[in-house]
């Protein structure tokens, strides 16, 4: 769980008043916080616990997470099956957990799971909903600029009101 290590000692960092970007984590790795600011702000929960409780807790989310993005893109597909859709639906995302880009984001404790969460539910909504639309894209890019990449395409697309959200 490098990855989240590396979140947990940027929170600390703002914690304790120390630099964000001048601390690296501990041996092994050695690696520096090179994320947003936002990010150290939010990884401050995980701080409310010890690593290995945190760890675990980080590791069922993301399968959490897993089964809540396996519903939305596979929506088309499970509706066809009524009643029984939310048991096709955990095992198209029993399959998808043995994809290779799956598994290391479990094992390193990476944020890609929330991020693509964020950005699935914001893309694909059905209706407007009462946040703009954009601004879960928003919110995943002030945590890892990776999402930005919306942006271009809101801008392509002409969705005005969903890049000035995003971007906000």
């Amino acid at each position: 769980l490098v990855d989240l290590e590396v979140y947990r000692e940027g929170a600390r960092s703002l914690v304790d008043g120390r630099q964000v970007y001048g601390w690296l984590t501990d041996n092994p790795q050695y690696l520096p916080f090179t994320y947003p600011p936002f990010a150290a702000v939010m990884g401050t929960v995980l701080l409310v616990a010890p690593f290995r409780a945190i760890g675990w807790a980080w590791t069922v989310m993301q399968l959490v997470l897993l089964w809540v993005c396996t519903g939305i893109a596979f929506r088309p597909f499970l509706e066809r099956y009524g009643r029984r859709h939310a048991l096709v639906q955990g095992a198209v995302a029993a399959v998808l957990v043995h994809l290779q880009p799956l598994q290391e984001g479990i094992r390193f404790g990476q944020v890609n799971s929330i991020l693509v969460t964020l950005c699935l539910v914001d893309v694909a909504r059905r209706s407007a909903g009462w946040w703009p639309r954009g601004s879960l894209t928003g919110i995943a890019a002030a945590v890892k600029l990776t999402p930005a990449v919306f942006w271009p395409h809101y801008a392509l697309t002409r969705q005005w009101r969903a890049l000035t959200a995003s971007v906000g």
